[in-house]
């Protein structure tokens, strides 16, 4: 049988990553914003949100250099985790597990000019080296 499990998405950060460390380990979460190719009916760009979840280096990352608004892509695999809530009842949360993260583009600043950002060579020696590309400039979060 041939398993799969892979999504690549990309977005812009919703606020700024939260991290913590478990155990030995420093675990980083992100939602995103995903926007589609239509309106609605009030002429607002509509958008998917999606919980991201990244360990270890991945999570070192995204926190050093991913803020509220900026262009991301990620690339992993969808995981699921059940759980009993306060009042006993059982939930099932999807979310995206980070394997790679890359940037989508450049952030502006207030006064509009680009902030560049650091290159491959920063990342992780386990992560492939993609270019640059600026998958999303004109979208802003609704």
């Amino acid at each position: 049988d041939c398993m799969l499990n892979r999504i690549t998405i990309a977005g812009r950060l919703t606020k700024d990553p939260e991290s913590r460390t478990t155990g030995e380990y420093l675990v980083t979460n992100i939602r995103i914003a995903c926007p589609r190719s239509y309106r609605n009916a009030q002429n607002e760009l509509v958008s998917d949100f999606f919980d991201v979840t990244a360990w270890r280096k991945t999570a070192e990352l995204l926190s050093a250099h991913w803020k509220k608004g900026d262009s991301i892509i990620i690339d992993g695999r969808l995981a699921t985790r059940q759980y009993t809530d306060k009042n006993g009842v059982n939930r099932i949360v999807t979310y995206i597990e980070a394997e790679s993260v890359y940037f989508g583009g450049e952030k502006n600043t207030a006064k509009g000019q680009p902030v560049s950002r650091p290159n491959a060579s920063q990342k992780s020696p386990a992560q492939q080296t993609v270019p640059n590309i600026n998958a999303f400039p004109d979208i802003d979060l609704i």
